[in-house]
């Protein structure tokens, strides 16, 4: 199985006066071909698969932004050891695979800011590595 970045650029409508910080994002996303998940824990298709990305911030009325998530997608590498000339040579296949994107759907999307929610945040470089140059 191969995973991609897929970087996603929305529109939202925030109904709100003020700004929505680190709104957790909701929904289904399928290869378009095949109907199949591509979220690592939403398999089955039929259900949410839970919150699988985070845009960092919401402003009020409608807006565009953008979120990145993993995607998971069939390969057809397979990885292999053989002896050539006596020697082991070893094959491995890459993490984003041998074959370009899927086409992606997404259906019953929605994003959702929690009280609390920004310890879900990503870490910064220094809150990672404390001896970070900066840090």
């Amino acid at each position: 199985i191969a995973q991609k970045c897929v970087r996603v650029s929305a529109q939202v409508d925030n109904p709100r006066k003020e700004a929505v910080e680190d709104a957790g994002v909701f929904g289904v996303v399928t290869e378009t071909t095949t109907g199949m998940s591509v979220l690592g824990n939403g398999q089955d298709g039929k259900n949410d698969a839970g919150q699988f990305a985070m845009i960092p911030k919401v402003p009020p009325g409608k807006s565009d932004v953008e979120f990145v998530f993993v995607s998971q997608q069939a390969d057809d590498c397979v990885p292999s050891k053989k002896k050539v000339d006596g020697k082991l040579v070893i094959t491995t296949c890459p993490v984003q695979g041998s074959r370009p994107l899927v086409g992606l759907s997404f259906d019953k999307m929605k994003a959702i800011a929690y009280p609390g929610g920004d310890r879900y945040k990503l870490y910064d470089e220094c809150e990672q590595n404390e001896f970070a140059e900066g840090c």
